[in-house]
């Protein structure tokens, strides 16, 4: 039912702060979010819902690093953390006053971990 409330604008706003889209991109993610078919829409919350982790994830060789912030959803900190335990080696980071969008709430601090972790592992 609330599918359609991606068009309006502002309920995309909402969504806007909440994913912390950054005030000089607002204009470019109202725009997408108008964009959105109902159908599209619908067929990505489903595939969210359903996912399960693969089998295979616990055999995974390499090193895997797992954000989640710490303002998350409970529903999203039990997932990362269930990614985590599912990969033993894994390392789980809970960022703190982070919500959804760590990329962008904190984007020199995750393009410094990530470049640093990237270098560690070649």
């Amino acid at each position: 039912m609330a599918a359609p409330l991606a068009r309006v604008r502002w309920f995309a706003k909402l969504q806007a702060r909440e994913l912390r889209v950054p005030a000089r991109l607002i204009g470019q993610y109202l725009r997408t979010s108008a964009g959105i078919s109902k159908g599209s829409l619908l067929a990505s919350v489903e595939d969210n819902l359903r996912f399960v982790l693969p089998e295979a994830w616990a055999k995974f060789p390499g090193r895997a690093l797992i954000l989640v912030g710490q303002r998350e959803r409970r529903l999203m900190r039990e997932s990362a953390s269930g990614i985590h335990r599912a990969l033993p080696g894994s390392e789980l980071i809970t960022v703190g006053g982070c919500g959804h969008g760590i990329p962008l709430e904190r984007a020199a601090w995750f393009n410094a971990l990530v470049g640093d972790w990237l270098r560690q592992t070649s």
